[in-house]
């Protein structure tokens, strides 16, 4: 379990006993025993406590007898344990166990033990996936909000040249215009999205991956990437400057997608605010990165 030497501390004499030296010949390497004459073990915690760390290897604990009678196998003894190593406490019961048994037998035998630790508690389990989905919402978030700003940017650059309306003017058309842009932007918005989902599965987040959540997220994002397209277009007729429109694209998607949405999941989980959340949410969901970012957040849950 543990690797190389493994230093122990262990009394040789009991009041009125004496620790056998062909027992503690039983502890052979990997194990170094350390001998202690004092039979108190008031002393022995004492040493310890004023000599934590001044040995190598470090000590996982050490035993103190209080009886060891060879002639009735009666052996009482307690164990020091060093609780930064959290396999110690059945592991050294264990090893002193196993040797007792063999001394009074006077042969090998061994005593095998499973170490099987509890499981997470569930508010545990729910806090950590919690977190770990707040800091992928918040990922996603950031990044699909900047890809707007290079769509905009481009559509205000042809309205401010005059592009769009040449290509009007020789017959293309507003509705074919708007479709020829919104095929390639669908084309070029779906690189990242893609990427995004298989990162999901590629780091395991299982909020967002288990039982069901992962065709949920497959929409979400799918639908997020057309709806935010849109609001794109709708967005560049309110701007003739460039960096205007992508600064302010961005700070609006990213501020109402990522902050409104904490905002209404967290007013969501009290019980006074639960309803007026819920409202506010039928309203705010018309912004695609709320409904986005929201929707992140509830499957996380």
């Amino acid at each position: 379990m543990y690797p190389g030497p493994i230093h122990l501390l262990m009394n040789t004499r009991t009041n009125g006993q004496v620790v056998s030296d062909s027992f503690i010949s039983r502890f052979d390497a990997p194990f170094q025993i350390q001998k202690f004459d004092d039979f108190s073990a008031s002393a022995m915690d004492k040493y310890l406590f004023e000599n934590p760390g001044n040995v190598n290897p470090p000590r996982i604990g050490s035993y103190h007898f209080e009886s060891f009678d060879e002639n009735t196998n009666r052996y009482v003894y307690n164990v020091f344990i060093n609780t930064t190593a959290k396999e110690a406490a059945p592991f050294q019961l264990n090893q002193m166990n196993q040797r007792l048994i063999s001394h009074a037998s006077n042969r090998e035998i061994q005593i095998k033990t499973t170490v099987n630790p509890l499981p997470v508690p569930k508010t545990l389990a729910s806090f950590e996936s919690t977190a770990d989905s707040f800091i992928s919402v918040l990922s996603f978030t950031l990044g699909l909000c900047l890809i707007p700003t290079s769509l905009i940017g481009y559509i205000v650059r042809e309205k401010i040249q005059k592009v769009k309306q040449q290509q009007i003017v020789s017959g293309t058309g507003y509705f074919v215009y708007w479709l020829s842009n919104f095929i390639i932007d669908v084309l070029k918005l779906m690189i990242p999205i893609i990427i995004s989902i298989l990162l999901i599965a590629a780091f395991q987040i299982d909020s967002l991956h288990d039982d069901g959540a992962y065709d949920a997220v497959w929409r979400l994002f799918v639908l997020f990437g057309l709806c935010t397209i849109v609001l794109t277009y709708l967005m560049s007729f309110l701007f003739n400057d460039i960096g205007q429109a992508q600064g302010t694209t961005f700070v609006f998607l990213f501020v109402s997608g990522f902050l409104g949405g904490l905002a209404l999941w967290i007013f969501e989980i009290f019980e006074d605010t639960r309803d007026p959340s819920r409202h506010a949410a039928k309203v705010f969901r018309i912004i695609p990165s709320v409904a986005f970012s929201l929707g992140l957040m509830k499957l996380s849950k």
